[in-house]
């Protein structure tokens, strides 16, 4: 080995141990100023991605999921996977309201990154949630066509396309009897997955066909 790789191996090996040490103080510092030594590291994206997933997710409970959005914008795409993994299934089963907290966790986060993700990289457990929590009815309005009736309840990004989601059962008997057979989530349960699944749409505009 030459006295140059040497001296890289070595100043490797001194950040390496200078990020242990750090990650050491942070972990266990209280939860604010554990935070604010995160984010006033001089290279914070760097220290983030240096944490293993398990510790980050710990860090993520012991700060508070709101509070640390900022860290979790900086994260990789496997320190997110880890913490969408471990937040949504119970046992071998996914939790539906659980995948739409870590979603609109990850959404506030970086939406356009988590779309780019669940699409490319996970896009059969994205369609799972989707289908789970949608049934949408589509309309396509020509120019010289009226709005819908209902046009209150329809959501449009272009004055052409107008979709929705089913209406709310009117009483609590119609909502259990529809979901009594499978594990969907009731529709008085779905309004902040619709309202997140409305958030992405209009992130991506109609680059999406529904089917």
């Amino acid at each position: 080995m030459t006295e140059i790789s040497k001296y890289k191996l070595a100043n490797i090996q001194a950040k390496e141990m200078k990020l242990r040490a750090k990650r050491h103080e942070i972990l266990v510092n209280e939860s604010e100023k554990s935070l604010d030594m995160i984010l006033d590291a001089p290279a914070p994206a760097t220290l983030i991605q240096s944490f293993p997933d398990q510790d980050l997710y710990y860090l993520m409970h012991k700060i508070g999921v709101d509070d640390f959005i900022p860290v979790l914008s900086l994260a990789t795409s496997e320190q997110w996977e880890y913490i969408l993994d471990v937040e949504v299934w119970d046992n071998d089963r996914l939790d539906l309201e659980f995948m739409t907290k870590t979603f609109d966790l990850l959404f506030q986060a970086d939406p356009k990154r988590l779309l780019r993700w669940v699409i490319k990289e996970k896009p059969d457990f994205f369609e799972f949630y989707l289908f789970k929590n949608m049934d949408i009815y589509i309309y396509v309005r020509e120019h010289d066509n009226p709005a819908p009736e209902d046009f209150d309840d329809y959501i449009t990004l272009d004055d052409k396309f107008y979709f929705r989601f089913p209406d709310k059962p009117q009483t609590t008997d119609e909502a259990t009897d529809k979901t009594a057979d499978d594990d969907s989530p009731k529709p008085e349960d779905k309004q902040d997955a619709w309202g997140l699944i409305e958030k992405m749409v209009r992130t991506v505009g109609l680059s999406w066909t529904f089917t």
